[in-house]
């Protein structure tokens, strides 16, 4: 008997709603398709299930919609998401972020919090703000990025490698020391793996570091 079923019988005979650890893990695993594909509910954000019609899982909603219209809702979000992309392309940051901000505000009412598509409006966002020497701004977008490429690719992925490689250098870009050197350690650590050191981007993580130690300290100023 599958967690649904199992579920709704609970309710019905006994008017018990399980949330067990065993059935929550169950949930998520026969949710429809992988977490980067997935959708949420509009109203309460949990994960939706089913295949043709999804349901909400959460015990406490009774929302359903087809998959029809949310596959509809994401082809439509595509296409403005490729519009930004084109925008960035051409070198028009602010009207590529405008609509990138739109995109990501649309993508989070109907797709999962670890969708791919998040991740790739967190990324272009990132990759718009860097272009504007917004340091900090971009790192913040990338982070998020970082954590649907975690879940889709794993920790120790070469996606991830590269990602943090990226993060490494925003950190370098924007002087946040601590960060630029623990991100480096990671991406280093990751791409040694999958490349070997005679990899550019190892190299250039390593001399990132070096650069970071020969740094002298910050100055405190005197207590006021």
């Amino acid at each position: 008997m599958g967690v649904v079923e199992r579920q709704q019988k609970l309710r019905s005979q006994y008017f018990f709603d399980c949330n067990c650890l065993a059935c929550q893990n169950e949930k998520h695993s026969t949710a429809a398709g992988p977490r980067w594909e997935a959708f949420c509910c509009t109203r309460c954000r949990e994960l939706m299930q089913g295949d043709d019609v999804l349901s909400c899982g959460s015990a406490a909603c009774a929302e359903s919609v087809s998959r029809d219209h949310l596959v509809r809702r994401l082809q439509d979000l595509q296409k403005q998401v490729g519009m930004a992309q084109k925008l960035l392309r051409n070198g028009k940051l602010e009207r590529a972020i405008q609509l990138l901000l739109g995109c990501r505000q649309d993508a989070e009412s109907f797709l999962w919090v670890e969708h791919s598509m998040v991740g790739e409006i967190e990324d272009d966002l990132a990759q718009a703000y860097a272009a504007l020497g917004d340091w900090h701004e971009s790192a913040t977008h990338l982070q998020k990025s970082l954590q649907v490429v975690e879940v889709r690719h794993g920790p120790c992925s070469v996606e991830m490698g590269h990602e943090l490689f990226k993060l490494a250098q925003i950190f370098f870009n924007g002087c946040a020391v601590p960060e630029a050197l623990s991100t480096a350690h990671k991406a280093e650590k990751v791409l040694l793996v999958h490349y070997g050191p005679g990899n550019d981007e190892v190299q250039e993580l390593q001399r990132m570091k070096s650069c970071l130690l020969d740094l002298p300290p910050i100055p405190v100023g005197p207590p006021v």
